[in-house]
């Protein structure tokens, strides 16, 4: 059996003869407590002042998010997703999934354009910043920033 979350690529599959079912992401099958104790178990996210949050960096994200870190006096931290580190910028580099949970419950702001940021940043009642760079993320309301 064939499951997807996203109905353009069910679309896809049935147009090419393979029998699927849309489903909801697996995250949204467990509660925001159910991630949040799983956050609070990481040993090596400990921050020591308040922090903005980049996931999914590139130079327009990265941009923004330096220039709210500087306006409010925050640090800023990028999740390290490549192999080379974002000079000038505090690079954090997630080994297992309770770090990366509480990279973003930790935050104090979130700027991502990845689905699953954006869901946690909800879950965890994180203000964020998308520039919906990957088109993945659709409103009902005519914004796209909840910050």
């Amino acid at each position: 059996m064939i499951s997807v979350r996203e109905s353009n690529v069910q679309d896809t599959l049935i147009s090419n003869k393979l029998d699927c079912k849309l489903v909801a992401d697996p995250t949204l099958l467990m509660t925001s407590e159910f991630w949040e104790r799983l956050s609070k178990r990481s040993k090596s996210v400990r921050p020591k002042k308040k922090y903005a949050l980049v996931y999914f960096a590139y130079k327009g994200i990265l941009a923004a998010a330096k220039k709210y870190s500087e306006e409010n006096d925050l640090d800023l931290i990028v999740i390290k997703d490549y192999k080379k580190p974002f000079c000038g910028y505090k690079n954090m580099k997630i080994y297992d999934p309770e770090d990366w949970l509480s990279a973003f419950y930790n935050a104090d702001i979130v700027f991502t354009d990845s689905y699953h940021g954006v869901l946690f940043s909800i879950m965890f009642h994180k203000h964020f910043w998308t520039n919906n760079r990957c088109n993945r993320i659709h409103w009902k309301q005519p914004y796209r920033q909840a910050c």
